[in-house]
């Protein structure tokens, strides 16, 4: 018999990934004659019959709110439909949709994984407050009276990496994403065990591969032996055993899933032959909100890493391009774009793979990059938070993180609709004009969305915007070659002859993934709030810094169709939506 919890947990889960699957039938307009009006928009099936869903909220970019059940009209009577299987077997039933079987099945493992998440929430609100009651009380002899509150107690009390807690808060993932918690190949077991948000120490792997099978961005001793000499001290034990030399073999780090799933497979004759040497030795590390970046307890770096299973959309292996172009277009880069007020961009600093005339897919099973830890740019009295964090639940007490965060910044209890306007402003000059900076100035459109980008928050003020990932970034050539030499580089897919290409970046990674939720959940949590009224605030601060004729204010903006790509197995092969700017004007 299933717990409150647990029915809870099945019940917002049903409906999270629901409400996901309706908002890209609406957005995508993948049915016929949909139909707005009184609060309902009902979706045409076949033979005249209708799919019902009640609108709670309708935000920019066509973003929808829709409250639980939806219904089936059929022949003058009224159906609910009120779970994830229901409703795909009626659109497999009475629309012409190519959702797969195995579309189905991402899905269901979606929903699935994210009612492991919704449970995993009741333990936090647990821990919190215990934390709270225990730790913080005996230290500090108060009681915190805010989630930020606390997260400053509890780094001064004890060890705390507030970062890293703030990648597990992130329970429900992308916000439109259908597939937003599917991990296909992990059991339910891995996912309890590999899935940021339960929190668990994730023990790398390490091996040696030998120097002739490996390319490297790196000369010298390996970082990683810098990093973490028991891994330097065991591949010296070990190789002295076996009569080689140090400089024939390179370190690898391996995420344990694929050193248990991919590696004895796909590598066995090199292991049988001694070109890769499994070492004895493990680091301890958490998994961040991107799933295959770790964060490497008490070292200064991130490692990201392939993992041969599906999360969300995509396979997260490491392309060989990447792996080596990221330390070398850091080396560039990243001066520049960090020499931009309150942004600073953290350098991959090395990179390596499986090759030598391999082919790519072996290539991308074996690699790694190791990239500054956002921790490490942490100034005093900072906290740092991942932008996705800021959206949601807080365990301390229920609301939007970025609450909190308006509270501190205004001293103001409860919040009114002029407090958020007050913050917005300061919001879009703290994280948003940075961000447009490197496009105009660069050409460099970031990947700015809410899980690559970091802020930085001292007594309710934005201090600091930190970005990670050069793997999503898409520049201009010709600005950029302005300001850089492109000798060296590889055919790197991040550069584009279209600034077309990078505008779009900065649209759809920033302006909708990311102001887009965070205005999207303040107009839902604080009575009053207007989303157009933020948007307006948006636009102005933008118009201080880009050309009224800039592309960023068109009157229409092209986002990824998700469900579309998904359904036509596109997920390279981007596919896309238009929709209705919300920066075209002044007004919103």
């Amino acid at each position: 018999m299933l717990t409150l919890i647990e029915e809870t947990a099945q019940t917002r889960a049903e409906h999270g990934i629901m409400n996901r699957l309706a908002n890209a039938l609406v957005r995508e307009k993948l049915l016929p004659s949909a139909a707005e009006e009184d609060g309902f928009i009902q979706l045409q099936l076949n033979s005249g019959n209708v799919l019902i869903m009640n609108v709670t909220y309708k935000g920019a970019f066509s973003r929808y709110t829709f409250a639980p059940p939806f219904y089936r009209q059929k022949n003058g009577e009224t159906y609910p439909v009120n779970t994830l299987e229901s409703m795909l077997d009626l659109l497999a039933e009475e629309t012409a949709l190519k959702i797969s079987n195995d579309l189905a099945h991402e899905l269901i493992n979606s929903r699935d994984n994210l009612v492991l998440s919704y449970s995993q929430f009741e333990q936090k609100k647990t821990w919190v407050k215990r934390q709270a009651e225990t730790t913080i009380a005996f230290h500090k002899k108060k009681q915190p009276v805010s989630f930020i509150q606390f997260l400053k107690l509890l780094s001064e009390c004890r060890r705390f990496d507030e970062l890293v807690y703030s990648e597990a808060l992130v329970i429900e993932g992308h916000p439109l994403h259908p597939s937003t918690k599917t991990k296909l190949g992990l059991s339910k077991e891995e996912v309890l065990h590999y899935a940021p948000e339960f929190e668990r120490e994730i023990m790398l792997k390490t091996v040696l591969v030998h120097t002739s099978l490996t390319v490297t961005s790196e000369g010298g001793k390996p970082m990683l032996y810098k990093e973490c000499p028991a891994v330097e001290r065991a591949a010296e034990h070990i190789l002295s055993s076996l009569g080689e030399k140090m400089e024939s073999y390179h370190p690898f780090l391996l995420h344990p899933w694929q050193y248990e799933h991919v590696l004895p497979q796909a590598f066995a004759a090199e292991l049988s032959e001694r070109t890769i040497i499994p070492l004895p030795v493990e680091i301890p590390s958490s998994a961040t909100l991107s799933f295959r970046t770790m964060a490497l307890t008490g070292m200064n770096v991130h490692a990201k890493l392939p993992v041969n299973v599906q999360a969300t959309s995509a396979v997260r292996t490491v392309s060989p391009e990447i792996a080596v172009n990221g330390p070398l277009l850091s080396e560039r880069l990243v001066p520049l774009l960090s020499s931009i007020d309150g942004l600073t961009f953290l350098p991959e600093y090395v990179g390596s793979y499986f090759g030598a005339g391999e082919k790519e897919e072996r290539s991308r099973q074996l690699s790694y990059i190791l990239r500054q830890s956002p921790s490490s740019v942490r100034r005093e009295g900072e906290l740092l938070l991942v932008g996705a964090s800021l959206t949601s639940d807080s365990p301390y007490n229920g609301e939007p993180v970025v609450l909190d965060i308006i509270k501190d910044h205004t001293g103001n209890e409860p919040l009114t609709a002029e407090d958020v306007y007050t913050f917005a402003h300061h919001y879009v000059e703290r994280v948003g004009l940075p961000i447009l900076q490197a496009l105009l100035q660069y050409g460099a459109g970031l990947e700015a969305h809410m899980q690559n980008t970091i802020i930085a928050v001292k007594n309710g003020r934005i201090t600091n915007v930190v970005m990670r990932d050069l793997g999503g970034v898409r520049i201009h050539q010709e600005t950029i070659s302005h300001h850089i030499s492109m000798d060296g580089i590889r055919d790197a897919s991040i550069f584009s002859e279209k600034i077309e290409e990078a505008n779009s970046k900065f649209l759809h990674a920033f302006v909708q993934n990311h102001l887009g939720d965070l205005w999207f959940t303040l107009a839902t949590a604080v009575e009053g709030v207007e989303e157009k009224k933020l948007w307006s605030i948006t636009s102005a601060l933008f118009r201080t810094i880009a050309d009224e004729q800039h592309a960023i204010f068109d009157d229409y903006v092209k986002t990824k169709a998700l469900l579309s790509m998904r359904m036509n197995d596109a997920a390279s092969a981007y596919e896309y939506s238009l929709f209705q700017n919300p920066l075209h004007s002044r007004e919103g």
